[in-house]
């Protein structure tokens, strides 16, 4: 209890060597006696003196003596060089404990690769050895190695040492700061002047400093001549103040009682008083904390070494009930452990309790952990890590309620700043250091099997900052011996927190810190429920013919309690027609298949109530082939809204209808192995009946997807006309006076069109660059504005004529043909009519004769007149036969070689 419960008198008894026996046997007796007393400073002074006598410094018994006292006396440097010199001798296997005394050396002085290697030495040699030095060497083991691991995560944080007066070659320690500013700490600086022992021991006091002022020890009812007061807490409302006073039993042995009394505003103290209620005769109570809880109760919190405990020094606290007085003792059984764990503080602003313990992980010696009280049960506690902690004792924290930015702690590391207690600055006492606390948001983070909801081992959790340019991962833990997680978040983030583990799913979980629900918590909870991994076989089939379908991209959704579909995971397979999938159990899901070419196909996957067996799932997707329906206007060909689509299979059922309204586009999912009969129509429009034969070389081709171009048409077809086509020089059939032709208009448009390079390169032969390069363009536009324009309109006109006569309607053509005036009149005549003749044959043979049902009938009659060069547009147009460049191949004569088609019912009305 010395070193957890005073930290206080090591130094004590050392000057008891001042008279005693000045032989070397004599130092060795006194060395001996005083370890028996557990007095191990004062043995390790006697054996240190001891090995100076000549011819001494390489006895084996008194290097033993020396290394084990140096060691409990955390002389540490004396000790592992005492033992070092010792395991060189031939003495060596006499002592089978000096290896696991060098390793703690090594351990407590931060030298953990040197502490690994020794234990592990120490275990593997001494397998007789004692048992519970054993299990510590086997503790430390793996507290060397984690220490290695966790020392580049090391925080870059200033430890401050606080210097004199605060600090002294004494234990000062229990450092408070008020909120008024005043400063209390305890210290081992003041000599008992009314010891009985001689020289006499030193006792512990509590000092305070106001403002500026230096601190100093408080005079009136709270220090004792005789007692050592030390720990200072007070109540919420600042009217009481707690504390210990403990009473010397056997030199440096002491028992601790925890005492109130009442605080005045001057800062004087009356009515000092045990706490009968919270001490057990016989055994210490002590450091005590008063905080106030979550739900504005207040409690005390205090170490104890009474019976009942887990071991060494444990964790209690007592309500505070409305009179202050202390109910029902609790120890805080979610922390205690064998050995000790002490020095309680409570910050009440995020409810944690921070404590030291030298049972758990630890760098060397006393760690700070903090835990959170959540409910009636702490959390998992979690080490502050370096430098907070080192490889000596750390205990005492304590935060200022001034400043969110400032925390104290008490320890005995070795540093420069450290004021030690002997000249060789071997043997240090607790100093008080002021540093800046980790305020960042503590995550704890679990992972469970949704399906039995029990622990899972084994996960990997990687904590990922959300940035602009994506997620940056934070840190990433794999627990493979617990479900439990500990992460770090800074204020005002987002982070995503992802479990993974073989044979499961995996979780995401967002935190975003400035939900206003989190913004003030210092632990943040998440349990995540990972669900075992169900494999899932998809593999995909041509509707069509059952063959596979390879290539087809299979996006797997999770569908939400509201049915909407939520993307998991997407695959395509290109040189296969299988994928494989993870899923949940317990979800509901949806897969659908898609390829270039065909329609989708769409296969449900409810596994909420499917309990994995072992056994994956298969799902076959057929993908019906896609047919493409786009509805333009005939005469511009844009895209046309608002048609609707009738499509049946011939000699079947329909197969679907659909209109749209938003769009020209049309997909059906069908097996094109069959011939379809579409209706395709919209108001103002005419409507029509296509029938579409499916070529199956085309579907290969097409990779199975076909794409049909419907034009519909004005049900006014005085919007297509008047139209003109024209014609080559004397053509059809030249230097002929017949009136007919068998040529159809086609027939001439194409060898017309294929000479409109030789037509404009000799009418702008000879001129002039200037002139020659505007009558090109003119003449290039004529042939395809004009010449090719007019058969794309003829070609539109005669398309909605058929639907309009399929429709039940008629109508009347007349043809009027024009010539040059190059030949005579009556030639001219007669060429005007063959030209009136060849468009009556493009009718006539339309479409493979579509037509001549309507011709025959009545339905569409065609009359015609031939013009010739009587009723000429333009003047002087040459036509003179030794000038072909004007009379042939001259643009005014071009522009009369034509025939013009009108509405000869409009033209009646008009007469």
């Amino acid at each position: 209890m010395k070193k957890i419960v005073l930290l206080l008198a090591l130094v004590m008894s050392c000057q008891l060597l001042i008279g005693q026996r000045q032989s070397y046997s004599g130092y060795l007796e006194a060395g001996d006696e005083a370890a028996m007393m557990e007095d191990h400073y004062s043995a390790y002074r006697f054996y240190r003196i001891a090995m100076e006598f000549p011819n001494k410094e390489n006895d084996p018994v008194a290097l033993a003596k020396l290394g084990e006292s140096a060691y409990h006396a955390r002389a540490y440097r004396v000790s592992a060089e005492a033992l070092l010199k010792l395991l060189t001798l031939p003495e060596a296997g006499e002592y089978p404990n000096a290896r696991y005394y060098l390793a703690e050396d090594y351990f407590f002085t931060g030298n953990y690769d040197l502490a690994a290697l020794n234990y592990q030495t120490f275990l593997d040699e001494q397998t007789g050895a004692d048992e519970e030095l054993r299990e510590r060497a086997q503790l430390n083991v793996d507290n060397a190695n984690t220490s290695i691991d966790e020392a580049p995560d090391a925080r870059d944080i200033d430890m401050n040492h606080l210097g004199a007066p605060i600090n002294s070659e004494n234990s000062d320690y229990a450092y408070l700061e008020r909120t008024n500013g005043d400063r209390y700490l305890s210290s081992l600086r003041f000599v008992f002047d009314k010891d009985t022992l001689n020289p006499p021991r030193y006792l512990s006091k509590i000092m305070r400093g106001s403002g500026s002022e230096d601190p100093k020890a408080l005079e009136g009812v709270m220090n004792r001549e005789r007692q050592l007061v030390t720990h200072t807490t007070f109540s919420a409302d600042g009217k009481e103040v707690f504390f210990t006073i403990c009473d010397y039993t056997v030199r440096d042995k002491m028992i601790c009682n925890l005492h109130r009394a009442d605080a005045a505003a001057d800062g004087t103290f009356s009515n000092v008083r045990p706490i009968d209620a919270l001490n057990e005769a016989g055994f210490s109570t002590t450091m005590p904390n008063v905080a106030t809880l979550a739900d504005g109760t207040e409690a005390l919190f205090f170490a104890s070494n009474r019976p009942g405990g887990v071991g060494g020094m444990d964790l209690y606290m007592a309500p505070l009930n409305s009179d202050g007085e202390p109910g029902t003792i609790k120890p805080l059984t979610d922390l205690n452990t064998s050995r000790n764990d002490v020095t309680p503080f409570y910050h009440s602003e995020r409810q944690s309790l921070y404590f030291a313990t030298d049972g758990r992980f630890t760098f060397g010696g006393l760690d700070i952990y903090k835990s959170y009280l959540e409910g009636d049960e702490f959390t998992t506690p979690l080490n502050l890590g370096l430098p907070v902690n080192s490889s000596f004792d750390d205990a005492y924290y304590s935060q200022s309620p001034n400043d969110d930015d400032k925390a104290f702690l008490s320890s005995t590391r070795q540093v420069p700043d450290a004021i030690f207690y002997s000249e060789d600055k071997e043997v240090c006492c607790y100093d008080i250091y002021s540093f800046t606390p980790d305020n960042r948001i503590d995550l704890l983070a679990r992972t469970f099997n949704l399906l039995t909801d029990q622990e899972l081992l084994g996960a990997t959790v990687g904590l990922y900052l959300m940035t602009p340019n994506g997620p940056e991962l934070v840190d990433e833990i794999i627990n493979l011996e617990g479900n439990d997680f500990a992460f770090k978040l800074e204020p005002g983030q987002k982070y995503e927190l992802r479990a993974t583990k073989p044979g499961f799913s995996s979780v995401v979980d967002v935190i975003d810190l400035n939900d206003p629900e989190l913004a003030n918590q210092g632990l943040i909870r998440r349990d995540l429920y990972l669900a075992p991994a169900v494999e899932l076989n998809v593999f995909t089939f041509n509707g069509n013919d059952d063959s596979a379908l390879n290539g087809v991209t299979v996006n797997l959704y999770e569908l939400d309690a509201e049915g909407n579909r939520i993307p998991v995971a997407e695959q395509i397979n290109p040189d296969g027609n299988d994928v494989t999938f993870s899923l949940d159990a317990g979800k509901n899901y949806v897969i659908v298949g898609q390829r270039d070419g065909f329609g989708e196909a769409i296969e449900p996957l409810d596994l909420r109530e499917y309990v994995p067996d072992g056994q994956s799932i298969r799902k076959d997707l057929y993908l019906g082939q896609l047919l493409e329906i786009l509805v333009v206007d005939g005469i511009t060909d844009d895209p046309l809204t608002g048609a609707t689509v009738d499509l049946s299979r011939v000699g079947g059922d329909r197969v679907g209808i659909k209109t749209n309204n938003d769009g020209n586009d049309f997909n059906f999912t069908v097996n094109l192995n069959r011939s379809f009969v579409v209706k395709t129509s919209r108001p103002d429009y005419i409507s029509r009946t296509d029938t579409l034969l499916i070529d199956p070389e085309e579907l290969r081709l097409k990779d199975g997807r076909l794409r049909y171009v419907i034009p519909l048409f004005p049900n006014n077809l005085d919007l297509l006309l008047p139209l003109e086509v024209y014609f080559d020089n004397d053509n059809p059939n030249p230097r002929t006076y017949q009136r007919t032709t068998s040529l159809s208009y086609t027939e001439t448009y194409e060898p017309y069109y294929s000479r409109r390079k030789e037509f404009i390169d000799t009418y702008t032969e000879g001129k002039p660059p200037a002139e020659a390069f505007p009558l090109a363009a003119r003449f290039m536009d004529f042939f395809d504005l004009q010449v090719k324009g007019g058969r794309d309109k003829l070609e539109a006109f005669t398309q909605a004529l058929e639907q309009h006569l399929r429709n039940g309607g008629s109508f009347e053509i007349e043809l009027r043909g024009f010539a040059s005036p190059r030949a005579g009149e009556d030639y001219n005549l007669r060429l005007s009519d063959r030209r009136n003749d060849a468009v009556r044959n493009y009718f006539r043979r339309y479409n493979n004769g579509a037509l001549m049902s309507y011709i025959n009938s009545g339905k569409l009659n065609m009359s015609g007149e031939s013009f010739g060069e009587s009723r000429p547009t333009v003047e002087n147009i040459s036509d003179r036969l030794d000038e072909p460049r004007e009379s042939v191949f001259g643009l005014l004569a071009s522009q009369q070689r034509r025939v013009q088609i009108v509405n000869a019912a409009n033209q009646k009305r008009k007469k």
